[in-house]
């Protein structure tokens, strides 16, 4: 039992070994374009390692944007509550002229 136990222990610690000796490691970086960083990685023992790192946040012609689509929703608010408003009162004189006219016609 203690040999098969001690030949599991040298198996996993020679397959452990050569994954710590990946020290020597080639590196490229690229710019994809609208924030987005890809950097690989090739090791010493052949496998390569891709991280992708992607850039949040609104640039400064999105902002423009957002601000532009801000303005407009604001007078449209703005538009729709003065067009309300001219409704009712509207509605008000027509309803003042009918009871003149139904008053008149008494």
């Amino acid at each position: 039992m203690k040999k098969i136990t001690f030949a599991l222990a040298l198996l996993t610690s020679a397959c452990a070994l050569p994954a710590l000796a990946q020290t020597e490691m080639k590196s490229s970086t690229m710019q994809n374009g609208a924030g987005t960083k890809t950097e690989v990685d090739v090791r010493s023992n052949g496998t390569v390692k891709t991280e992708t790192t992607t850039k949040t946040g609104r640039t400064k012609s999105g902002e423009v944007i957002n601000d532009a689509a801000q303005g407009t929703k604001k007078v449209g608010k703005k538009v729709a509550s003065g067009t309300k408003r001219a409704g009712k009162s509207v509605a008000r004189g027509t309803k003042k002229v009918a009871k003149k006219v139904e008053n008149a016609v008494d």
